[in-house]
């Protein structure tokens, strides 16, 4: 599968399952009347490579939680889920990564309440 991602030549030798899943969920949404729109697909095809556990994720019956930069409750919700890892005993590089990851999004110039 070719394609372009960003500006850049994106090419992936043998397709991931996620994307194929994707796939027949657009045909069966198309069969089924509904309309997907090419900006659904490249923002999965996006998200599968910049992020491939939360793709896999999205396909999966667990359910998860996303926290953006963008809102101003996600950092210190990220410092008490770090703790509260520290506390059950999580590895120290992850809760480090947390909490790096925590100041990143601190510095994200666009702050909105959740919504």
């Amino acid at each position: 599968m070719t394609g372009e991602l960003n500006g850049c030549a994106v090419v992936i030798e043998k397709e991931p399952p996620e994307i194929g899943e994707l796939r027949r969920q657009a045909k069966r949404a198309e069969s089924d009347g509904n309309f997907v729109t090419a900006d659904s697909l490249y923002a999965l095809l996006s998200l599968y490579l910049r992020c491939p556990t939360l793709m896999k994720l999205a396909f999966s019956e667990e359910p998860f939680f996303v926290l953006r930069g963008q809102d101003s409750c996600a950092v210190p919700i990220m410092q008490i889920w770090a703790a509260a890892a520290d506390v059950a005993g999580a590895p120290p590089e992850k809760i480090t990564g947390a909490l790096v990851h925590a100041g990143i999004m601190a510095r994200w110039p666009v702050k909105k309440h959740p919504d």
